[in-house]
């Protein structure tokens, strides 16, 4: 409320006196009031009374300080006066209504700060709920609004929408100095959105930028980001950086989908988000992240997998084996021509990786991307002489061992890229053929099966393959469900010598699991710590997803990955590869600034729900606190319950 004026200050008044709580009956009988009392706040015992419906009925401070400030007919409705020396704190506190029998009939709290309304705290107006008998939860700040007169209208309802705009008065006199003169169709703030369409949507119609992320409140609209909200996607970028520097999509907080964060690329690895794979070498930067080598460099290459005996990324002209041959001597020769593949390149055409023998019953895997031309006529994809084969034919996957053919049941189209497994395992005594990650195909081993010493080929002249690997072991379900067709940038590297880094397909390798969280419950795209860094963007930090600040330099993690400084190089204090480093060093340069705090906003609420009023009685209470925020500030609430 205003303060004392000078003549009410030499009448002996202060802020304080003009203080009152206003209830209204919202119910179509009358109540009795006799015996009801103030338990919470304020002391005060309802003498005995009936209130009408609809009437209003006084609480005050001072009756004759109330009477000089609002005249004789709101003083009329006065029915007692604050007890005990009583009166509202306006730093906010709970109020509860008792019923003479003392039951509970209404319980509230309120508050002087935000997401309350600001101008009720010290401005002269009060806090009033915007939709009474349909508020289930008085203590909700999203359901007041700041009354539109100072000083609020004690003893009367204030008008709603009185020049049938169907913009409330209150949000038109918050937002437009107390006018009522804006319609909805107007552009308040030239934004592109109307004044309706503003309030509909929560902004507010006199900044073209509610959020504050450099985007107007219409481009916001229209690009499907949130303008209340500076960061929609969450990524620790402005919506603004994001459109006009770079580059990212502001929906999504992986632009490129490779697993990292946008604001962790370009501020921790120095990556581009807009490319999964920054140097084009044919391995996602997640991939080689996870893997040891550079995503900046495409002379840095991943270290082999635990466990493969061979691995060949395809990639022309660099066709051989990329690790040692587990089996027998290493030689290859290819033929054939380079095309675009699932992952960088591909070979249309074959490669023979010489005379690689076990002449044992071995266990083995091999695995690959595959993309055939005409899925009917069939295709043989790798072979190793009469021992095994992996083939298309009639649009199904086989793969046959030792005279047996276990065939997939899913359906194998031409032109798409699609993944392969094939696996030997001995000690089921059974092969098993996997398509897309799909559950695996099985058959029966045949007793004394042999491997051969004949030639390992791999590829086709109707086909292309890419990613090719053999193990020599056999990976369960578990390691090649997780290799879908369509999933940009999967690689069978991800599969180690124990089957697969990431049982359950959750983004974070096992190991890393146990060791911070004794096993496997924890997601990667959860946040532990709530550090504001996902554990799977933790794992590729080497942060401490336990610790909001791994490194105990007063910096949360989040914050030195968003803002990174010369003394906060990384969140785990630790130094990536020179290499790597230098090719980074003009990126970090131009990291951007953290945003900035969300400007909280209040909504007009309409919620569906059994009146109250009926439920408790009928009572709706009205609040105003002292005036002059030198004095105590409280919230001027006024309560509509």
């Amino acid at each position: 409320l205003p303060p004392a004026t000078p003549e009410e200050q030499a009448a002996g008044a202060a802020g304080s006196d003009f203080e009152f709580v206003e209830i209204q009956n919202l119910g179509a009988e009358p109540v009795d009031l006799t015996g009801m009392r103030f338990a919470d706040g304020i002391d005060f015992d309802f003498p005995a009374a009936t209130l009408g419906a609809g009437e209003f009925a006084l609480i005050v401070s001072n009756a004759a300080a109330f009477e000089a400030r609002y005249g004789a007919a709101a003083a009329g409705k006065v029915i007692g006066e604050f007890a005990n020396g009583t009166n509202l704190n306006n730093g906010g506190e709970a109020l509860a209504l008792a019923g003479a029998a003392g039951d509970p009939v209404l319980a509230l709290r309120y508050n002087d700060r935000a997401p309350w309304p600001e101008t009720a705290d010290g401005d002269g107006f009060s806090l009033t709920l915007t939709d009474p008998p349909n508020t289930p939860d008085p203590s909700d700040a999203a359901a007041w609004h700041a009354s539109i007169a100072v000083g609020g209208t004690p003893g009367e309802a204030e008008p709603f929408d009185s020049d049938g705009d169907t913009l409330p008065d209150y949000w038109e006199a918050r937002y437009f100095a107390g006018s009522l003169a804006q319609g909805a169709g107007d552009h308040g703030d030239g934004d592109g959105l109307t004044n309706g369409e503003e309030f509909d949507r929560g902004t507010d119609p006199s900044r073209d930028d509610t959020d504050g992320d450099g985007l107007d409140d219409g481009e916001e609209v229209a690009l499907g980001t949130d303008p209340l909200n500076g960061d929609t996607d969450g990524d620790g970028l402005l919506d603004g950086a994001e459109v006009d520097a770079t580059g990212t999509d502001p929906r999504l907080a992986d632009s490129d989908g490779d697993g990292i964060g946008d604001a962790v690329e370009i501020n921790v690895f120095g990556t581009d988000p807009k490319l999964a794979d920054s140097d084009d070498d044919g391995r996602s930067d997640s991939d080689e992240l996870a893997l040891g080598s550079d995503p900046n460099l495409p002379a840095s290459s991943p270290p082999p997998a635990d466990g493969l005996a061979l691995y060949s990324a395809m990639e022309n002209p660099a066709l051989l084996p990329e690790v040692p041959n587990a089996f027998g001597p290493p030689g290859a020769s290819a033929f054939g021509t380079a095309v675009p593949g699932k992952i960088g390149t591909a070979l249309r055409g074959a490669v023979g990786y010489g005379a690689l023998g076990d002449p044992g019953i071995g266990p083995l895997t091999v695995a690959f991307w595959f993309r055939v031309d005409d899925a009917a006529a069939g295709a043989i994809l790798a072979s190793k002489g009469g021992a095994w084969s992996l083939a298309v034919s009639a649009g199904r996957l086989l793969f046959n061992a030792g005279g047996a053919s276990a065939q997939h049941s899913g359906q194998v189209e031409p032109d798409r890229w699609h993944h392969a497994a094939g696996i030997i395992d001995p000690a089921a005594a059974q092969i098993f053929v996997s398509l897309d990650g799909a559950p695996f195909a099985a058959a029966p081993l045949p007793a004394g099966f042999l491997s051969s010493f004949e030639p390992l080929v791999a590829g086709a002249a109707s086909a292309a393959i890419d990613d090719f690997a053999l193990w020599h072991f056999a990976l369960g379900d578990a390691a090649l469900s997780i290799a879908p067709a369509g999933e940009a940038g999967t690689s069978v590297l991800r599969l180690d010598g124990s089957g697969f880094a990431d049982s359950d397909g959750d983004g974070l390798d096992d190991g890393w699991e146990f060791t911070h969280f004794s096993g496997l419950g924890e997601s990667g795209d959860g946040d532990f710590d709530g550090d504001g860094l996902t554990n799977a963007d933790e794992e590729r930090l080497g942060t401490n997803p336990r610790v909001g600040d791994s490194d105990s330099d007063s910096a949360g993690d989040r914050d030195e990955v968003l803002s990174p400084g010369p003394t906060q190089a990384h969140p785990a204090d630790r130094r990536r590869p020179a290499s790597s480093m230098a090719s980074k060093s003009t990126r970090r340069s131009t990291s951007l600034p953290r945003p900035a705090p969300i400007r909280q906003r209040f909504v007009r609420l309409r919620r569906a729900t059994a009146e109250r009023a009926s439920v408790r009685g009928g009572v709706r209470i009205h609040r105003r606190a002292r005036g002059g925020r030198s004095e105590q500030r409280a919230g001027r609430a006024r309560g509509i319950v």
